[in-house]
């Protein structure tokens, strides 16, 4: 039972944090927007069309931040409900809803919560309460006979008169400041107990950030798949499946409102603790802190989870119009630059993974190297561009965890350094150069990024370059059994499709198809029958498996792979299942037949390269083709090998089957370079 319920929320939470990544997805462009244009429209140095540019970019980005709750709203639906436009639209409906309904009952709240309580005036004293029935003040002397009322929305009222004494108050929104005439101000409702009421999206209501935007999401999604298939009686048809989806949201959004409006204040008092102790208590920690789990749920891909409420909600700041925002990335972008608390995360994506990846690079066996420089580089340079890290951890997670520990532990320790230095640097999406550059102008001591760098690139290099040689990890090109290389590009996208469909069990096999940015996230119905093996040979870095939950991570090609795969199960027949009791099939990759070949025209020069990589014709024994894309090698001195020319002479990957046989991944003109090298060996 219990690991029941464990393999239930792992699943919720994977949906969730996917569906996350829709919302965010928008950041980048709209802090462009905001970041560039708040530059160039508080420049005095530009002109006079250009500072009105960037105020047009500017309001366009802040117009994001400002609607970022519905935002999140909406991208929660959609990825709980296979992207329904009907879904998105009852989010939004209920999301409005929750914020008129919040802003009424959240008054309400105030009313009932508020005690009677005294004021002392010149010595003397009042009794002020809430009139709970007709919302407003009633001020009682101390027998308790009623000396005045005034109405809580009275806002040109500012003296309440109790008897002889006259008490001078102020209001804000629906919270009054009494002055007691000695210095000290009397609050109503007390602090404790009230829910603020406030301007949200133009509603007076209670300001729940982008947790409320997520609520009324998961509402939304439980309302659409619970009720859009529903039927009614023939004279309410009109109402039926879909179109009753709406209004079930709605008057859930109510009833969601009714408890935020009593839960919510306490809830929002905790956030707001921890918001200040992160971005003013002491944010040193509080970095650390993210740093080291941020990167400890990557594996799971609930780390989207663990981010919002810093990137939305740690502390606070009032923009020159009044408006308050929160969040380390909302604030940076609305001109509070000294967010940037997080800035340490260029330091590890940028310089100390890429250097990582170059001592898997240095450590893989020669004959492995070429094909690992072409993996680690790639993986390397995302990760330096856009921050997306997954691709390079992922390749020595599984195979090498105590990497990943001591990777992990180093990120806690940057992220503390690069905050000590005072370095504060903002983004819109993630750590990479992209972002770094962008916002280069409006950081604080972004300088410092460029000695901490190749400070902890060092770092990184000698911790992995030690660990993989002192414990022998077993890390890309390092393992006892090569595996091959199957992602080739020739194959068509529809074979892939299909090779990955049969990867994960078969079509019945799948019950959920989804992904993110950087990984697919399957739920499979058995387990047993997914080859976490195939997956790995048709290019996933790794794959995670939690219950009947797998996560295959391909880097960013993720999300393509699940649109091919949606298309191709639309129409697949038979094929796309495996057949009863078996395991799924080796990857065998096959050239359409109706795709005719077109002969190499470099062939010969290709193959003269290859065979001196080879170490020349006294030295390869065989050379023949295999499995339509590969050529079959025989060597009599595997030393003579040169991995690096061979790849220069366009050979895609290299796989080592012991006593000096090789296979060369060349593609589809494997029997026109085997024809050409045996030319050349008895030329």
């Amino acid at each position: 039972m219990a690991s029941q319920i464990l393999d239930t929320s792992f699943a919720t939470l994977q949906k969730i944090g996917k569906a996350l990544m829709l919302p965010v997805a928008v950041l980048p462009v709209a802090g462009i927007l905001l970041g560039v244009g708040a530059s160039i429209a508080g420049s005095d140095s530009l002109a006079p069309w250009l500072i009105e540019v960037g105020r047009i970019m500017e309001a366009s980005g802040g117009a994001v931040f400002t609607i970022l709750p519905l935002i999140f709203a909406i991208g929660v639906v959609l990825g709980f409900t296979n992207n329904d436009g009907v879904a998105a639209m009852s989010a939004t409906v209920g999301y409005f809803v929750l914020l008129a309904a919040m802003g009424v009952l959240g008054l309400l709240v105030i009313q009932w919560s508020a005690p009677v309580t005294p004021i002392q005036v010149a010595g003397q004293t009042a009794y002020v309460e809430f009139d709970k029935t007709h919302g407003r003040f009633t001020c009682h002397d101390a027998e308790g006979r009623t000396l005045e009322k005034i109405r809580i929305d009275d806002l040109q009222a500012e003296v309440l008169t109790c008897g002889n004494l006259s008490i001078p108050f102020v209001m804000e929104g629906n919270i009054a400041q009494f002055d007691s005439g000695d210095g000290t101000m009397s609050t109503f409702p007390p602090a404790q107990s009230r829910a603020e009421i406030t301007q949200v999206m133009g509603f007076e209501s209670i300001d729940t950030g982008v947790f409320g935007g997520i609520l009324i999401g998961l509402i939304a999604a439980a309302m659409f798949n619970r009720f859009y298939r529903m039927s009614l009686p023939s004279y309410l048809g009109f109402f039926a499946g879909k179109r009753f989806v709406p209004i079930a949201t709605a008057f859930s959004a109510i009833g969601l409102a009714a408890i935020l409006s009593v839960v919510w204040p306490p809830i929002g008092a905790g956030i707001r603790s921890f918001g200040d102790w992160a971005a003013y208590g002491n944010p040193a920690m509080a970095v650390t802190i993210y740093g080291w789990v941020e990167r400890a749920l990557i594996p799971f891909g609930l780390h989207h989870i663990w981010n919002v409420p810093f990137f939305f909600e740690v502390g606070s700041y009032t923009t020159p119009s009044g408006e308050v925002v929160h969040g380390v990335i909302s604030r940076y972008f609305a001109g509070d630059y000294e967010a940037g608390i997080l800035g340490g995360g260029f330091v590890f994506k940028m310089f100390g993974l890429p250097a990582a990846a170059f001592a898997i690079i240095h450590t893989a066996r020669p004959e492995n190297r070429a094909r690992v420089s072409g993996i680690m580089v790639s993986a390397a340079l995302t990760s330096f561009l856009t921050g997306i890290t997954e691709p390079l951890e992922f390749a020595f997670l599984f195979v090498a965890p105590m990497l990943y520990a001591a990777h992990a532990g180093l990120v806690g320790i940057i992220y503390l350094i690069t905050y000590l230095t005072g370095a504060r640097l903002g983004y819109s999406f993630s750590h990479g150069f992209i972002d770094f550059a962008l916002f280069y102008a409006t950081n604080i001591r972004p300088w410092v990024i460029f000695i901490l760098g190749p400070i902890f690139a060092a770092i990184y290099y000698v911790t992995f370059r030690t660990l993989i040689l002192k414990f022998d990890l077993k890390t890309p090109g390092r393992e006892d059994a090569e595996v091959a290389e199957a992602a080739l590009g020739d194959a068509a996208a529809d074979q892939m499709s299909k090779e990955l469909v049969l990867a994960f069990g078969g079509r019945s096999n799948i019950k959920g198809l989804d992904a993110c940015i950087t990984r697919l996230r399957i739920e499979v119905e058995d387990v047993g029958k997914a080859n976490q093996d195939k997956l790995k040979a048709l290019g996933a870095a790794g794959v995670v498996q939690v219950g009947n939950n797998l996560q295959a991570i391909f880097g960013p090609r993720a999300e393509g792979l699940m649109i091919d795969m949606q298309e191709y199960l639309r129409t697949a027949g038979d094929e796309a299942e495996l057949p009863e009791g078996a395991a799924a099939p080796q990857v065998v990759y096959k050239p359409d037949a109706a795709k005719p070949r077109v002969a190499d025209p470099q062939a010969a020069e290709k193959a003269k390269a290859m065979l001196a990589a080879l170490g020349g014709a006294g030295n390869v024994q065989q050379a023949e083709s295999a499995a339509e894309t590969r050529l079959r090698v025989t060597l009599a001195d595997g030393e003579q090998l040169d991995p690096a020319a061979l790849a220069a002479a366009g050979v895609l990957g290299v796989q080592s089957l012991g006593d000096g046989l090789l296979h060369l991944i060349v593609g589809l003109n494997a029997d026109q370079y085997a024809t050409e090298i045996r030319a050349a060996m008895t030329a």
